[in-house]
């Protein structure tokens, strides 16, 4: 018997931005079912993905299991429903998921629940896709979190998996604006100045998901910050829950108290020369990502 899906909670943000410890931290509570890496070998096998969540706290095969996978994104998972979803150059907003994509989501999705496993979390980075969210799950609840963008670019540049290494076309954000040319025309090309873009232009996009949506529907966002978050993670996964209207379980209380939740924000001036440092604040200065920071 497929369960029905309440409430699937999504977590949302720039990528680099934190999200990866608030998945693990909330992956723990006994009442969510998530998709881990699993789904980006087997993404259209969904009963093996069940399987991993019953195991995922068994005594003797959960250590063995989260050796060899973890909460994560799972792209193929999603272009299986929507190709080309994960590489969108835009953010994919409500009128960009067809009626038949949305039947079959509603349709399959709830087959990743059980008894137990309940509720459903999932994970975006890069654009948001808020539309889409509250498009196929109008009653979702989504945390979007929030992080120094300096930070968020040193990191950018420090991953293999960036594309801005490949020049602006490579990325998913159709190219630059004749004002965003100018100003990476500036800065002689940068690889810096060209994150700090993306991360604005990711930002940007949030913001303007957000509002064109009902009162009702930002109601079910809630903005976390990764500063915060470090600072002392048991009140503000206290209060992610109480958004969520999860039970706060003692147990689930007990396991996240031991984890280590510490702020890599200061890493940037160490990763960084001082030449670096100073194109890169001024680059998020006269963006103005002042409004959107997390210092």
């Amino acid at each position: 018997m497929t369960l029905k899906l309440n409430c699937p909670i999504f977590i949302v943000g720039t990528g680099r931005c934190g999200s990866t410890i608030l998945n693990k931290l909330l992956a723990e509570h006994p009442n969510l079912g998530f998709l881990t890496t699993a789904s980006v070998v087997f993404p259209s096998n969904i009963q093996l993905q069940k399987l991993i969540l019953q195991l995922w706290q068994n005594p003797i095969f959960g250590p063995l299991l989260r050796l060899r996978v973890i909460a994560g994104e799972a792209w193929p998972f999603w272009d299986q429903y929507i190709a080309g979803f994960s590489e969108s150059y835009r953010d994919f907003g409500a009128t960009d998921v067809t009626k038949k994509q949305i039947q079959r989501l509603r349709q399959e999705i709830p087959t990743l629940l059980s008894i137990k496993r309940h509720r459903l979390l999932f994970k975006f980075t890069g654009w948001t896709r808020i539309g889409f969210i509250k498009e196929v799950f109008p009653d979702a609840k989504i945390i979007h979190i929030t992080r120094d963008p300096r930070a968020v670019v040193s990191s950018m540049l420090h991953i293999d998996f960036w594309k801005g290494r490949m020049g602006p076309y490579r990325l998913n954000w159709g190219g630059l604006t004749p004002n965003e040319l100018e100003i990476w025309n500036h800065y002689n090309q940068s690889f810096i100045a060209l994150a700090v873009i993306e991360y604005k232009r990711i930002l940007e996009a949030y913001h303007e998901s957000t509002n064109i949506l009902s009162p009702e529907d930002k109601r079910d966002i809630l903005d976390v910050s990764y500063s915060e978050l470090c600072d002392n993670h048991l009140e503000q996964m206290t209060k992610i829950l109480d958004f969520c209207e999860l039970e706060k379980d003692p147990k689930y209380i007990q396991k996240i108290s031991s984890y280590k939740v510490r702020n890599q924000n200061h890493k940037w001036k160490e990763y960084l020369t001082k030449q670096q440092q100073e194109q890169l604040e001024t680059v998020v200065n006269e963006l103005n990502l002042n409004r959107y920071h997390d210092y």
